[in-house]
């Protein structure tokens, strides 16, 4: 099943960005797994 995605923009520290990259972080999966875990906890 293919899941309809959505380009957006979000705004960071540049020193997080970097940080990130530095650590090699896919940061819009890792927003993807984050905003999921908290919608979940919210919806228990």
């Amino acid at each position: 099943m293919k899941t309809h995605k959505k380009t957006v923009s979000i705004t960071l520290p540049t020193n997080l960005l970097e940080r990130a990259r530095f650590h090699g972080l896919n940061i819009s999966r890792v927003t993807e797994q984050v905003l999921l875990s908290i919608i979940d906890y919210l919806e228990t």
